[in-house]
């Protein structure tokens, strides 16, 4: 009964941790397609730009 006991209270530090992995890893998802979505943006304003200066 003890032991049943501690292998559910581990079991449950184990879900805890795997949902805080999946959560930083969806953040850093997150983090890693806006940096993405900002430099498409930058390359396409500095495109742009060039086109514009070379008119």
């Amino acid at each position: 009964m003890i032991s049943a006991r501690i292998d559910n209270n581990s079991i449950n530090q184990f879900n805890e941790f795997d949902q805080a992995i999946r959560t930083l890893s969806d953040w850093i998802q997150e983090q890693t397609s806006d940096l993405e979505f900002m430099r498409t943006r930058n390359l396409e304003a500095g495109t742009k730009d060039n086109i514009k200066r070379c008119n």
